[in-house]
């Protein structure tokens, strides 16, 4: 690829110096929930790959730096996780961007991603209300009759 960033569902690596990233424009106002993973993959067949870090920025601003782990040399794949809480309006941008954190050697991995919307607190609120106001549904009782027998 000519050392240039490379993308793909499974498999992302930094090049030339440059992050390689993924983008997600949110769709509308309100509360996510940003989960998932970074496996950096084994990089010991060069003695000068140093690994790499992963950060996730809202609209340009860092929010989680991920790393300590997926850096260095190592002969094993190792992986990070993340979960993420966000308030966030429509059309504001996440990006996850993978660092080749100074070189280019071997600095392939995974990125794993799940983006849901959470409920807000004033929803939250809103639906309990909604459920202490409700009336309390009638149970249906027994009767309970004494069926002794009587000598007359």
């Amino acid at each position: 690829n000519g050392g240039k960033p490379e993308l793909k569902a499974d498999f992302v690596e930094p090049g030339n110096g440059k992050n390689a990233a993924y983008k997600w424009v949110v769709g509308k106002d309100g509360n996510i929930r940003v989960q998932g993973s970074y496996t950096k993959f084994a990089n010991s067949a060069d003695p000068e790959a140093n690994g790499t870090c992963m950060r996730i920025f809202l609209n340009g601003v860092e929010k989680k730096w991920l790393g300590g782990v997926t850096q260095g040399n190592f002969s094993d794949e190792r992986t990070v996780t993340f979960d993420e809480h966000y308030e966030v309006k429509k059309n504001d941008e996440i990006t996850f961007a993978i660092d080749p954190d100074g070189n280019d050697a071997w600095d392939g991995g995974r990125l794993e991603v799940e983006i849901t919307e959470e409920e807000s607190e004033d929803e939250e609120e809103k639906e309990k209300e909604s459920e202490d106001e409700r009336p309390e549904e009638e149970s249906e009782s027994e009767e309970v009759t004494d069926n002794k027998e009587t000598e007359n």
